[in-house]
C-alpha cells in the first residue's frame, strides 16, 4: 500500500509540516480510522487548532471506532 509509505515520508519532512498535513488530510479521507495518528502528528508540531477540530469531529461521530481502544461502548 503506497499510502503508508507516503505518510511515513511526509512525517520525516522537517520544516515542511504544511506538506505533511496535506498528505495526512488526503490519507484520512481515504482511511478515517487513522485520524488519531494525524492528531498525534498535529499535537507534536503544535498545530493545536486543527487537532482540536479533528477531536471534535471524532467525538461527535457515533460511528467512529478508535484504533487505540479509546472509544466508549
Amino acid at each position: 500500500m503506497i499510502w503508508e509509505a507516503y505518510v511515513n515520508w511526509a512525517q520525516g519532512l522537517e520544516n515542511y509540516t504544511e506538506t505533511a498535513c496535506h498528505v495526512y488530510r488526503r490519507y484520512i479521507a481515504f482511511k478515517p480510522e487513522d485520524t488519531e495518528h494525524y492528531i498525534e502528528y498535529l499535537l507534536k508540531n503544535d498545530l493545536l487548532e486543527e487537532a482540536l477540530e479533528l477531536y471534535l469531529q471524532i467525538i461527535s461521530d457515533e460511528s467512529f471506532v478508535s484504533i487505540r481502544g479509546k472509544t466508549k461502548y
